[in-house]
Formats: structure tokens, sequence, C-alpha cells
């Protein structure tokens, strides 16, 4: 018999033992020989290990802990005299024995040092000073200083007196112009005839250092001046003999524009074929320099003669070949004119009209050509009065093909009118108060206009094979015997028109497509967001994954774009995320898995059990409840003996 009791009013779960491991906290005094306790304790009598945690950088003081021996059960102890700060990294006692290793910052006092390495502010005190390196400032005391012990470079005209350096400490040789301050060798510096061609530089000696009429004639040697000797910009053109000048003369590249005065170069300067490109500046050859009939074919590089070479209305069809192509990713401009404007007319012209906005050509007469307009599909309605055979349409440049004409709702054949232009022509007139309609089709989806497909009936053939796919009945017109047939009495499957009854024996079929029918196929629509309205609108989906499919919807799913709640009959599958509200409708044992539940209560009719089996767990080792809240008289059943 095992006796166990709890009280819910103060929580004290009563039992003669307990056996196994005991998880959590432990209030009160945990006693016995055999097991271990976890958690937290209110005094722990004995720790073998406690558990550290890292603190680098908090800027404040803690002090180090230590203990009286270094082996057996010791008390934590502390001196506040023993400090250190975590954000510093600075470790504060009153002295430290032993040796020091590393910068050390502030006074180091005693007499046992030795000071290895590092700068120090001030030596107050030493017993001996060795194997000194540079002294930084101070005083040197005793013996003067040997050379060895001055650095390279190390003694700079901070150093040095005023008028301590005299001729006695310059080495021969060792004064060069860098040293030499501008202006500060005069004539009285120099005594007579002690310089000579090695003490003067190439080009140091220009007209301003030479009294005039001093150098004769006989003061110079053969050949003495040479090209060093000569300044820059000093020989001009009064200096050279008439035809002196040769080739061998003029080093490569050593005539530039400046050197050479107007009009100096003639054709007898110039060797035959030594004149290329590369000597000539931009823009240097003019129609003055150049002998007439000179320049050949050959004198002309590819590609060399550009469009600002040329005069306007110089180049003819007699100077272009056969097949221009012309290269680029630009565009060529047509000649533009108003429909006056319009030159004498032949085959095969070609022409913007800026009446009409739109491209125009001529055959037979002048028509318009693809581009010149946008509309696609054109209806006009007039009335015949039983004489008047021509009527104007609203736009031009159609052919009889590319008409649908209708008299009293009547399909007219091509045969029974022509249109030039706007103008369309019956060949007989209308009777007197018929209704006559004509659609146009052109320009740019309207691809290459209508398609005819035709047959004759036999009276049991329903199927007209056709040429082109429609994709629907909407894209197509049917006539039999030139009488327009419902879309009801017809359905279009692929390239395959079937009639719901066959055509008469002989009767004329014609199904007319508009060759657009890609266009009235969307492969993608335009949405527009409406991200707050509060309605009700209808999600769209397809029946099949690919191809083309039509739009569905379904009253039983529904969405509020203000509320942002999407409404069903029942959702199939796991849902991730919040679930706000109840939820309904389990099938079987009621089984709630929640991921994220908003509030605070879970509601139920019946118990909860484990999914599987018994012993499932109500919250994990590292996910803990806090509070099990149990109404007065509740009872807490262990099916299982303890």
């Amino acid at each position: 018999m095992c006796y166990l009791s709890y009280n819910p009013s103060s929580g004290i779960l009563t039992t003669t033992s307990v056996t196994g491991n005991l998880t959590g906290n432990v209030t009160g005094n945990a006693s016995g020989s055999s097991g271990s306790c976890t958690g937290n304790a209110a005094t722990a009598t004995l720790a073998t290990s406690v558990t550290a945690t890292a603190n680098n950088s908090t800027d404040e003081t803690v002090y180090p802990a230590f203990v009286d021996g270094a082996t057996g059960t010791q008390g934590i102890e502390t001196d506040t005299g023993l400090t250190y700060n975590p954000s510093s990294g600075i470790l504060t006692a009153t002295q430290f024995t032993g040796a020091v290793v590393g910068n050390v910052t502030g006074n180091a006092s005693g007499t046992a040092a030795t000071v290895t390495g590092g700068t120090q502010a001030a030596i107050t005190s030493a017993a001996n000073l060795v194997t000194v390196g540079t002294i930084g400032t101070g005083v040197w005391q005793g013996t003067a200083i040997a050379s060895g012990y001055i650095a390279a470079d190390a003694i700079t005209g901070a150093k040095i007196a005023d008028d301590a350096i005299d001729s006695e400490h310059y080495t021969d040789g060792s004064i060069d112009t860098a040293h030499i301050a501008d202006n500060a060798v005069t004539a009285a510096k120099i005594p007579d005839n002690v310089l000579t061609a090695t003490h003067l530089p190439d080009n140091v000696i220009t007209a301003t250092h030479i009294p005039n009429g001093v150098i004769a004639t006989a003061h110079l040697a053969a050949d003495a001046v040479d090209g060093t000797k000569i300044a820059d910009d000093a020989i001009n053109s009064e200096h050279y003999a008439a035809a002196s000048i040769d080739n061998e003369h003029l080093a490569d590249d050593a005539v530039g524009a400046d050197e050479l005065a107007a009009n100096a170069v003639v054709t007898a300067s110039i060797v035959a074929g030594s004149v290329t490109t590369t000597e000539l500046a931009d823009n240097s050859v003019t129609s003055a320099k150049i002998v007439n009939g000179t320049i050949v074919t050959a004198d002309i590089a590819n590609n060399a003669i550009l469009t600002q070479h040329i005069d306007d209305n110089q180049i003819t069809g007699d100077q272009l070949a056969d097949d221009l192509v012309l290269s680029g990713t630009g565009a060529i401009r047509m000649p533009d004119g108003t429909t006056a404007q319009r030159p004498s007319a032949a085959a095969g012209m070609f022409r913007y009209n800026t009446t009409t906005s739109k491209f125009e050509g001529y055959t037979d007469s002048w028509g318009d050509i693809g581009g010149g307009g946008s509309n696609t599909f054109t209806r006009d309605a007039f009335t015949g009065d039983g004489s008047d055979t021509t009527f104007t349409l609203s736009q031009s440049g159609v052919s009889e093909n590319n008409l649908l004409v209708f008299i009293e709702g009547v399909f007219q054949d091509q045969d029974a009118y022509s249109v030039s232009g706007t103008t369309l022509t019956f060949g007989t007139a209308p009777a007197n108060g018929r209704g006559i309609i004509v659609y146009s089709v052109k320009h740019t989806v309207a691809g290459n206009n209508l398609n005819i497909d035709t047959m004759t009936g036999d009276g049991s053939d329903t199927t007209l094979s056709l040429t082109i796919s429609p994709v629907s009945e909407n894209n197509t017109q049917v006539f039999i015997d030139g009488v327009y047939q419902n879309k009801s009495t017809y359905s279009i499957s692929g390239s395959t028109l079937t009639f719901s009854t066959a055509p008469p024996n002989g009767s004329a079929v014609e199904c007319m497509t508009f060759t657009q029918t890609d266009v009235n196929e969307a492969t993608y629509v335009t949405a527009s967001a409406n991200n707050s309205t509060d309605e009700t609108v209808y999600p769209t989906f397809v029946d099949g994954a690919t191809g083309q499919q039509g739009i569905e919807t379904d009253t039983g799913l529904t969405y509020n774009p203000s509320t942002g709640v999407l409404t069903t009959t029942q959702l199939t599958g796991n849902v991730t995320g919040t679930v706000t509200g109840t939820a309904t409708g389990l099938a079987g044992t009621p089984n709630i898995t929640v991921g994220t539940a908003t509030g605070t209560t879970i509601t139920a009719s019946t118990a909860f059990v484990p999914d599987a089996s018994d012993g499932a767990a109500l919250g994990t080792s590292s996910l803990e409840f806090s509070d099990l809240f149990l109404a007065d008289g509740a009872v807490i059943n262990f099916l299982e003996s303890i």
C-alpha cells in the first residue's frame, strides 16, 4: 500500500518516498545517501564544480576569488585590495612580485630589477645601466659619445651650431649643385683659371653669362659647338646658310609644325612617297593644297568618305549598287509630305504621308502600307437609296478580301463590290431603305487579315476542315449560300468545324476566320491591387495545370480583402501560422495539434488524450508548463503503481 496525497491550496505533494531522479527546484532538505540532486538548492554544503559565464567587457570593479589551501575543501575568499576591470583589462594590487613580461605603465621601484625592453619616461635610480641603446632625451654623463653610438643620419641641421662647419669638414668633390644656394657663387669666390669644361654641365651657360663681344671665332676649337652647347630656341633662320639643311641634318620627327614657316614646304622639298597619313594633321589638306585631277580611286581608303564630305543631291541611283544593304541599329528616314505634295507617280514609289499619318506606296494608285495606323476592326453603316452605288469608308488601304459586307444581314460575296482607297462601289445599287453594314479589318493585329475556307454541301457531311485553328466559334463567321449561320448551329474543335445539321446538297459553305486569334487568347492579365475593400470576392482557378483553360470560380471559396479572411468549407493539410478562432468538425477522436495558438484557452468537450500511446509527455525538459490550475476536489489519477 502506498500513501500519496496532494493539497491544491498549499501545492504540497506528500508521499512516503520518491524513487528515481527528481528534476526541478527543491525547497527544504534532501537527505539520503544514494542518487543525485540536480537543479538549484538554497544552500549547497559542498560543490565540486561551478558554472562560469564570460564577462569580457563590463566596465565594473570585480574581485578575483582565492582559497587558503592548494587542495581539499576550502572557503571562497576575496580581498578588496585585489581588483579587476573586465572592460579595461586592468588588474590592480598593492605590489607585484616576480618577472613582468610585457609593457609596464607607471613607476617601477625597487632595487633588484632588470629593464629588458620598453621606453621609460624616467628611470629615477639605477645601480647599473648596461647595454643601453639610443637615449631619446636627457643628458649624457661622463665621457664623450663615440661615433659608433651615433645612428646613420642622426645628426640633422638642428643638431649643429651656427658657423660650426668650415672647409676642413668638407671632403673633396662633396659640394655639388644641390648644396649651393641660388646666386651664392660670385666671381670673387672663384680663383682665376680654375673653372674648366669638366666643371660646367651641359646647357648651363646662356647668353646672359657672356659679355657682348667676348667670345671670338679664335676662341672656339673646330667642332667645339655641338648640340649640347646650344641653348634651346637659340638658333633662328638667319643662322642657316641657304639650302644648308638637308635630310641627314634632320632627326626623325624633328621638324614639327612650330618649326616650319608658312608655305615653307614645297614639292621639291618632299621625297616622293614619303608623306603618309600619319604626317598630316587633321584637316590640313584643303582643296587648295591638291592639284586638280591627282586623286584617283587608289588614293581613297575604304570607308574614308563620310556624309559631311558629300554635297547635297550628289548621289543618284547610278552611284548605288543593286541590293543595297544598310548596317547599324538606327533607322532610315523616308521622304515625307502631304497628299498634295505627292510626286509624279511611278510604280515602286514609297513615302510617308503627313496628311494621313501613314506610309504609302504606289503600284497603279497610291495606297497605305502597314505601320501607318493602329485601328484593327472598323464598322461603317449606310442606308441604300436604290440609285447610289458608292459609299465612303472610314479607313482606306483595305481590299475586298479584308471587308465583310452585309445588306439587311445577308452577307455579300466579294464579287458583288469593289474597293479603291476609301470608296466602296457596288455592282448594283442597294435597294432603297436597305441597311448596309461594312466591317473592315487591317493594320497591326490583323496579321494576314481574314482566312477563308470553303466546301460544297452534300446533305450528309457535317465537318469542314479548316486551314487554321480558330480556338473558338467566336473567332469565325460561317455562311451557307451567303446566309450567316448562328454560332449555335456549329462547333469548333482544333481545326475542325462541325455543323449540327449537314449543309444541303450543292450549297456553298464559307467559313471566315480572323487570323489575329492569338491576340484574342490572353497569355497574361493585368492585375491591380485590392488590399482593403470590404467585399466578398471569388478566387479563380482552372481545371488543368497547363494548356488552354477556362477561368472558373466557386461560391464556396471566398475572400475579403479588408479582413484578409479566406473562407471555404474545409481545409485539408497542415495549417502553419497563428490560428484564431475555434477549430471544429474534427473527425473521430478529437486530435488537435497546435503550433502557435492565439489566446490562453483551449476549449474541448471531451478529454485530451495522447495521439499515439500511453506515456506522451505534457511539455518537454526544455519547454515546461509553469502552473497547473485544478478545481477544488480535483483528482490526479496515476494509473500505474508508484
